[in-house]
């Protein structure tokens, strides 16, 4: 945050450097012009202008397999923005127990969860047990715990 207002301050510095100006040296004009240009360029490329592009990856669809030795289903997550840093989310995880190598009847759990979004961390945190969920927008990941989800919608 501290180098958005370094930017606006270098910005609002030029203007009045402008205004003021009364020779005909140009070439300082371009040479402060050039430097301020590519100050924006040097801060936008650190992440100043998309500091929400996790917060905007947040909200959707993440879904996983998974399989063992007793057990084969799959983990669905639907995350969804309630207000401010509030996330709710639903977890649909269908599963076949398996005994003497034969797949049982699906099982179904439906859990609802409400997050907040920590700003410093960049991560959503559980509401009841304190559980991190983390994202990687660079991979269309989400992770919960051990489990890895991909990003469906």
């Amino acid at each position: 945050m501290q180098s958005k207002h370094f930017l606006r301050w270098r910005i609002y510095e030029f203007i009045k450097m402008l205004s003021d100006l009364k020779t005909n040296d140009m070439r300082i004009v371009l040479l402060k012009l050039a430097v301020l240009f590519l100050s924006a360029i040097y801060l936008s490329s650190c992440g100043f202008t998309n500091q929400n592009s996790i917060r905007d990856f947040i909200p959707g669809i993440y879904a996983r397999q998974f399989e063992g030795e007793f057990s084969k289903g799959s983990d669905t997550l639907m995350i969804e923005r309630f207000s401010g840093p509030t996330y709710v989310i639903a977890r649909n995880v269908s599963y076949r127990r398996m005994e003497d190598g034969k797949l049982k009847t699906a099982e179904r759990k439906v859990t609802r969860l409400t997050a907040v979004y920590s700003e410093t961390q960049e991560v959503l945190v559980e509401n009841k047990k304190g559980l991190i969920i983390s994202f990687d927008p660079s991979r269309n990941m989400l992770m919960f715990g051990r489990s890895v989800y991909k990003k469906i919608r």
